[in-house]
């Protein structure tokens, strides 16, 4: 009985040391991807009467917005959704940066103020713009596309 159990117990140990030695760690590195907001600032102002023009507009409508410098984003709203009256989100095609996404959502209602929140990306890309506010203000901030998109 004492040579089963010592022989039960070896055998276990080393189905155990053969499970864990069969593991595989993970040591995924990402892969260096291109830019493709290299040609902005890192900070571009954009106001907020621009963000709610956006709002104004319906599917297969064309869109321009200036970022300064004369550099335009130039796309087609492929979507505008009212989620419930106090958010709704409008998602653009940029047809100018290799058909990145536009996303913003107008978070607030009437009689309340609002809110904008939004990014462009494009998954091919190392780089995303992060739409960010700071007093009234509305900002296009670049942003590596690793510390914003899972993979």
């Amino acid at each position: 009985m004492k040579h089963a159990i010592c022989a039960g117990a070896a055998l276990l140990c080393n189905l155990l040391h053969l499970s864990v030695s069969a593991q595989v760690p993970v040591r995924q590195s990402l892969p260096n991807k291109p830019l493709l907001f290299n040609q902005l600032s890192s900070k571009t102002n954009i106001s907020a009467v621009q963000l709610e023009q956006l709002f104004s507009l319906d599917a297969d409508q064309h869109v321009k917005i200036p970022l300064g410098s004369g550099t335009y984003l130039t796309g087609v709203v492929k979507e505008k959704v009212a989620r419930n009256k106090h958010v709704t989100n409008v998602t653009i095609e940029c047809t100018n940066y290799d058909g990145a996404l536009l996303t913003v959502s107008r978070i607030g209602g009437t009689g309340s103020s609002i809110t904008y929140l939004g990014r462009v990306v494009n998954i091919r890309y190392g780089d995303v713009l992060l739409l960010t506010g700071q007093d009234d203000r509305y900002y296009l901030v670049k942003e590596k596309a690793s510390l914003v998109i899972v993979e």
